[in-house]
């Protein structure tokens, strides 16, 4: 347990969960757009060459909506499920975005409740627990979902140096094994 006091822990809860609030908004007003998204895809194939092996990959764009994009969304966080002394049944059981905003709303009143036992122990111990949660919501769950909604950046160049490296060992490889053929399957 850290030697901050009560006041200390909410503070930094309130200012975690109001940056929450803020990109939730923004997911929000992103969702209820009719906008797309680019999404980059990578296809790995192999070259029409019987006597060869060579794997060659190509970036497609295609786009999606944003609501899309969000609502399949889909991660289990990690949150400590903190005892219910209040008898405010949170669920602690966070997957898709709308579970990350209804859980930081609910967690921020009931984290308040805690001010009623003063500077205990106790309480800074449960409390640490929200802000813990509070921060997980934040890192692991809220800006992953917005880093979706940033343009995309291109993994090509770097895919192309591994796919290259792959070939080149497959290269070696066949010729220093006489006995080798490559058979095309579809996968």
């Amino acid at each position: 347990m850290s030697n901050s006091s009560l006041q200390s822990l909410m503070k930094q809860i309130d200012s975690v969960a109001k940056a929450n609030d803020e990109i939730i908004k923004q997911i929000d007003i992103a969702k209820n757009s009719n906008n797309r998204l680019d999404i980059l895809q990578y296809v790995i194939s192999q070259q029409q060459d019987y006597t060869k092996l060579i794997l060659t990959v190509q970036e497609v764009k295609r786009q999606k909506y944003v609501k899309q994009v969000i609502d399949q969304w889909h991660q289990p966080i990690e949150l400590i499920a903190i005892q219910d002394i209040f008898n405010d049944r949170l669920n602690y059981r966070c997957i898709h975005f709308n579970d990350l905003a209804q859980l930081n709303k609910a967690m921020f009143i009931v984290v308040q409740k805690y001010k009623l036992f003063g500077d205990t122990d106790e309480s800074k111990q449960e409390v640490e627990k929200f802000l813990f949660n509070f921060q997980s919501i934040h890192d692991n769950g809220l800006k992953q979902i917005q880093k979706q909604l940033d343009a995309p950046k291109s993994d090509l160049e770097d895919l192309k140096k591994k796919i290259d490296d792959i070939n080149y060992q497959i290269e070696n490889m066949a010729n220093s094994t006489q006995n080798i053929t490559f058979q095309l399957k579809q996968v």
